[in-house]
Parts: C-alpha cells; structure tokens; sequence
C-alpha cells in the first residue's frame, strides 16, 4: 500500500533508518512507515528554511519539485510528499520518494562495477529497459519538463528490473567529469 499522493506529509509517521546517500545539496535515507513497515527514501536538504515558513503549513519547494510531485507515471520514481523539517524538527525541507528496490543502471552496465549483473539481464530485458525510459522521457517531455541530467546513476531499476528515471532537481548536485558523456550538448 503505498502512502496518499498529500504534498504535505507528516513525518512523524516515518523511521529515519541509515543513510543511503549524499549529493552537494542533499542527503538521502531509508526510512520506514511506521504503520505499514513499507520502506521509501526520505530526500532532506542541506540548506535550512526561514524559521517562519517551518512553523506554517507553508512549504520552500521549488517549482520543479512542486512539478514532479504531479507526474505519476511507471517510469519515473515517485515523490509522495514534502515537510517543513527534517526527523529532528530542524528547518531542512525533507521530501519522501519511491525507494528502489535494486541499484542504479551504472551498477548494471560499468564493468568496473559488475557488482551487481541480474542473472536474467537478457535482450529482452534491455529492451524493456531502454522502451521504459524513452517512454518515461516522452511523459517528462509531454508535460513541459526536460531532465537536463539523464544518466544511468539517475535510473533505478524495480524489483522486475524496469526503469525508475529520477528526474534530479540540482543537476550539478553529483555531477563529475564522467558524466559529461551522457551531459546533452545544449547544457555543456
């Protein structure tokens, strides 16, 4: 069951677990809904809110999170809603998002990284793959969004090995020289 599509959650519903993972300007972890036991990613910022918007039902989102907390579409990880603090009431806007069940598709397709090769990853899966980001991108691009930072790091892939696109709100959040390869060329 997954959580109700309200942009402002309660937090207090959720288990702050570990961290699994950290950008320039976010850091992410597992968190567990304390009612259900169901597990998500809890996206908190590094940048503090006015302390008056932390007491209001207001919210500092960006437009572009506002945007992609609407789109719904099986190829593109979810955001199921936002708060105000992060798990220790501190003014750090925290946003809860679909939780992978399975790494990146780096971690699939960079050989130095063979960590992680499904056994079945046959043409047919790649296929499937590479149909379900184009469409997710044809979703993204039909509701005026371009995400300026595709690269296999920002895929994820579902439990049936299916494509998750994070659409990365900071582009420049984790970007490194090796990503220039996958960089479009109107944004280099």
């Amino acid at each position: 069951m997954l959580p109700s599509r309200n942009s402002l959650i309660d937090i207090s519903q959720y288990e702050k677990r570990r961290k699994i993972g950290e950008g320039c300007t976010n850091n992410v972890y597992l968190v567990k809904d304390k009612s259900t036991g169901i597990f998500y990613a809890a996206k908190i910022r590094k940048d503090k809110i006015d302390e008056k918007v932390k007491d209001s039902q207001e919210i500092s989102i960006s437009d572009v999170e506002k945007l992609m907390y609407s789109i719904n579409h099986p190829s593109i990880l979810k955001i199921f809603g936002f708060y105000q603090t992060n798990f220790d009431n501190k003014p750090f806007p925290t946003m809860i998002m679909e939780l992978s069940a399975n790494p990146s598709l780096k971690d699939v397709i960079m050989p130095e990284s063979a960590c992680f090769i499904p056994d079945d990853w046959n043409l047919e899966k790649k296929c499937i793959l590479i149909y379900g980001i184009a469409s997710g991108m044809a979703h993204l691009h039909a509701q005026k969004i371009i995400n300026g930072n595709l690269k296999p790091k920002n895929i994820y892939l579902d439990e049936y090995l299916h494509p998750k696109i994070f659409n990365n709100i900071d582009m420049m959040e984790d970007f490194n020289i090796n990503d220039l390869a996958y960089m479009a060329p109107e944004v280099m």
